[in-house]
């Protein structure tokens, strides 16, 4: 997901001289950690949220139909992971609609932003 964030939406910087390499790969480094923190605890809590729904809403005896075995915590967490695992793929696939400047405002702080708008030359409303 964080890859595909990435390549999807122009996230990592290309450093076009020898002094923005530095700075371009501590740029780099905090956007890959900034997309790891937030989609691990955005799958987590969905993980958690399935696995409550799963145990409040599921009746045992048709999951035990469905699944040929006893309905316990380890079924109950099977089916949580695997319904977060698709939905966390959906959610990547479906970032690739979203706007480009969407998501850079989601994973950037307004610094960042600003900086990105005076490199294309564009004056930020906030500057004045």
């Amino acid at each position: 997901m964080v890859s595909w964030l990435i390549v999807e939406h122009g996230l990592w910087e290309r450093p076009k001289g020898s002094v923005a390499r530095d700075r371009a790969v501590l740029y780099n480094a905090s956007t890959v950690i900034t997309l790891a923190v937030g989609v691990v605890v955005f799958h987590a809590a969905l993980f958690l949220l399935l696995l409550l729904t799963a145990w409040w809403t599921l009746p045992p005896q048709l999951v035990a139909q469905s699944i040929g075995g006893p309905v316990g915590l380890p079924a109950l967490l099977l089916m949580a992971w695997l319904v977060a695992a698709v939905a966390t793929l959906g959610g990547a696939l479906g970032s690739g609609m979203e706007d480009d400047d969407a998501v850079k405002a989601a994973a950037y702080g307004a610094r960042q932003r600003k900086r990105f708008e005076d490199q294309r030359g564009k004056v930020s409303p906030h500057s004045g």
